[in-house]
């Protein structure tokens, strides 16, 4: 039995997906302990922006809740030429970019 973990349990029926991986630049900022304790990629504090992810296709979610392998798997790449260019001009504003 497939069992993936983290948000994949709230997928829809039908929805594939798998483990995936997170690029992100780091603007070298100072963290505002407003956001936590500890800084981590995905803070809110803006020191931090993903350019990029790929997720490894590999699940599908069944009728009954259980995740089955998909009898073809391939890597979806996410990222854009906006967060690239945000990140070039040091704006973590994906639209002002």
């Amino acid at each position: 039995m497939v069992e993936p973990r983290g948000h994949a349990r709230s997928n829809a029926m039908g929805e594939i997906g798998g483990p995936d991986s997170e690029v992100f630049y780091d603007f070298g900022l100072p963290h505002d302990p407003k956001f936590g304790k500890e800084c981590h990629p995905n803070c809110d504090c803006g020191r931090f922006v993903e350019i990029g992810n790929s997720v490894f296709m590999q699940y599908i979610k069944k009728p009954d809740s259980s995740f089955g392998e998909l009898p073809k798997r391939n890597v979806d790449f996410g990222g854009g030429l906006e967060r690239l260019t945000a990140t070039t001009m040091q704006s973590d504003d994906l639209y002002v970019a």
